[in-house]
């Protein structure tokens, strides 16, 4: 399915997130469940051979051959290997984000990436880069491409972060497609009338493309202005007082403190 040029694939009943991560970072239908089943089977008998040249009877191998594929479960979860295969038939490869390799700087810009995929216990989906400045959540899980600002990207990857993904981000020259075309030249999409627009034009479909973190991270930041407001007014509030408290006859002063004085004495 494709929305505002940009193709994304739906996961309905199945557990195929894998082909569809694959298959929206790739912008094009290019992988089905057989063919990667056949590429963690492939691997498999790779490693099946490398466990064999330790023995027939060697521990190893007798573990290895007593247990199920390690490249792919029952429910069609296959590992970051297939993955990794996959992408290289494209010249594309995966690093994990948190490897020593990835700086800091890096880390801090993560714009200057193409894309991400995010993996999570069963769970794979893409984040990817269109030209030079739009970026779309590709959740197979959404039933739509979720618009990410620039502003927002860093904060993403933090977060699913924190839930517990792993994050790996794609390095290589990615396929051109239509939605690189779409959106050349554009620096970032904006929100108008609960439309997603480009340039003071308006998409083909209506979404309000706003995150829950985005939504979050807007309210906390407008706690913090009101907070920072009444301190501010508080502020003016306490120097007015004491200008006036200034301006004031200081034996008209004496008198009221020494007032207060007493009723508080009287209260107590």
């Amino acid at each position: 399915m494709t929305h505002f040029g940009v193709y994304h694939e739906v996961q309905k009943d199945d557990l195929l997130c894998a082909v569809h991560c694959l298959n929206s970072l790739l912008q094009q239908d290019f992988f089905t469940p057989v063919e990667l089943m056949k590429i963690a089977k492939e691997l498999d008998e790779l490693e099946r051979q490398r466990m064999l040249e330790g023995g027939q009877e060697s521990v190893d191998y007798l573990k290895f051959i007593s247990q199920e594929s390690i490249n792919v479960d029952e429910s069609g979860n296959f590992s970051v290997t297939v993955i990794m295969k996959a992408l290289e038939i494209f010249n594309l490869n995966l690093m994990r984000w948190d490897n020593p390799k990835i700086t800091q700087n890096m880390k801090n810009n993560p714009t200057k990436e193409k894309a991400f995929i995010c993996h999570f216990k069963s769970h794979w989906f893409s984040i990817r880069r269109f030209s030079e400045k739009i970026w779309f959540n590709l959740n197979s899980l959404f039933k739509k491409p979720e618009y990410v600002s620039e502003t927002f990207l860093s904060l993403l990857l933090n977060q699913l972060q924190m839930e517990g993904y792993s994050i790996f981000v794609v390095r290589g020259v990615l396929p051109d497609c239509k939605a690189d075309r779409e959106f050349k030249g554009v620096n970032k999409l904006t929100k108008r009338n609960g439309f997603l627009t480009k340039d003071g034009q308006q998409l083909k479909r209506k979404d309000t493309f706003t995150t829950n973190m985005e939504k979050a991270i807007q309210e906390s930041l407008l706690d913090l202005q009101n907070e920072k407001q009444n301190q501010n007014q508080n502020q003016n509030q306490n120097q007015n007082q004491n200008q006036q408290n200034e301006n004031m006859d200081p034996e008209l002063l004496e008198a009221i403190n020494l007032s207060l004085m007493d009723n508080f004495e009287n209260k107590n």
